[in-house]
């Protein structure tokens, strides 16, 4: 038994200047479902973009935020023990700290002829005690959380924490989030004086 073999003769030949795309020359273009089915899957890639850059810009604000308000919290604590061994007692600073409100935190500094005497919190009525350059305003997306108005102090030498004017004991957490409370975050400070981020 003999097989054989039979050349095929092309029916069409194609030139050579045609190129690769010589097959489709016959289509004009895409077919109206084709071309409303890219736009569809374009702009629902689109919105799905938009949505996870929404999230991730309000992370970043709440990361960026939550490091000021530890960066304060530690500049306040080192401005105390600071000004502790310099012995800048003609200034009558008997330490620092940082007061939170609803929309802003800044450090302030009490100033007290006598410091055993003080009451270790911001007076609303001495706007001296405002270290005017460390005064942060709250991103408009974000919100401080579990507190109404709080003062967390440092009372050098060691230093020794008050919250609110008070002998720290415990924890004081400091709480930020986003306007739907969906996204969260804290900080810790502890009656050593240990700062910490969750």
């Amino acid at each position: 038994m003999r097989l054989s073999l039979s050349k095929k003769t092309p029916t069409s030949v194609i030139p050579a200047e045609a190129g690769i795309f010589a097959h489709f020359s016959g289509n004009r273009g895409f077919t109206l479902i084709e071309s409303l089915v890219v736009i569809g899957i374009l702009s629902l890639l689109t919105s799905m973009l938009l949505f996870y850059n929404r999230g991730t810009e309000t992370q970043i604000s709440l990361l960026k935020e939550k490091a000021n308000i530890t960066s304060a919290l530690f500049k306040a604590k080192d401005l105390s023990l600071a000004n502790f061994t310099t012995g800048d007692s003609l200034a009558n600073v008997c330490g620092y700290g940082v007061h939170f409100e609803k929309t802003r935190y800044f450090i302030y500094q009490d100033l007290f002829r006598d410091c055993a005497a003080s009451d270790r919190i911001y007076s609303k009525d001495n706007e001296n005690e405002i270290l005017k350059d460390d005064i942060f305003i709250l991103s408009s997306s974000l919100n401080l959380t579990n507190l109404a108005d709080l003062d967390i102090f440092f009372l050098p030498p060691i230093p020794v924490v008050y919250f609110d004017g008070h002998p720290a004991t415990g924890e004081k957490e400091v709480g930020l989030s986003n306007q739907e409370r969906n996204i969260e975050g804290k900080i810790i400070i502890n009656s050593a004086g240990q700062i910490s981020n969750e």
